[in-house]
């Protein structure tokens, strides 16, 4: 099935409210904010580790374009956690804890 669809109903049946989600997906922008779009709506508290978020002169991600629109959408402030490695790139996004 579809990897966020399955995700999801993997952890509804799992009933896991704080998920750890990992996405490394197909990296257009559209894809990565629908995915952590549907994470967060069914999931608030789920941390998202996204794939591919590096950005540099010769490299232009769409993950990482996605992303920086998703923290500037939330209320909350979630840390975030930029492992700035090089290429591929990865960061971290892990809700406010209460």
């Amino acid at each position: 099935g579809d990897g966020l669809e399955m995700a999801v109903k993997v952890i509804q049946e799992e009933k896991v409210d704080d998920p750890l989600v990992f996405l490394d997906g197909d990296h257009a922008k559209e894809s990565v904010l629908r995915e952590a779009s549907t994470i967060w709506s069914n999931f608030p508290k789920a941390a998202i580790l996204f794939h591919d978020t590096f950005e540099g002169a010769d490299c232009k991600s769409g993950a990482r374009e996605a992303l920086r629109e998703l923290l500037a959408d939330r209320s909350d402030r979630p840390l975030v956690y930029d492992l700035a490695l090089g290429h591929p790139g990865m960061t971290l996004v892990v809700p406010e804890f209460d």
